[in-house]
């Protein structure tokens, strides 16, 4: 497996753990910190995530 593949299934592994954590922190956050605590932060992980995972998709693509 080359690296592009595996930098790929990181940030598939990384948005997932990102997107439970979301989810078990609704269940113990009021809104308020459920926003400051967990959305937040979760969507400013993910973005720069997809940006990467779109250049790695272009990257695998142009071979």
């Amino acid at each position: 497996m080359d690296r592009l593949a595996m930098m790929d299934y990181l940030i598939g592994a990384i948005a997932i753990i990102l997107v439970i954590y979301t989810a078990i922190s609704n269940i113990y956050f009021s809104f308020k910190y459920f926003t400051y605590y967990a959305v937040l932060p979760t969507i400013i992980i993910l973005i720069p995530l997809y940006i990467l995972h779109r250049h790695i998709y272009k990257l695998r693509n142009a071979n």
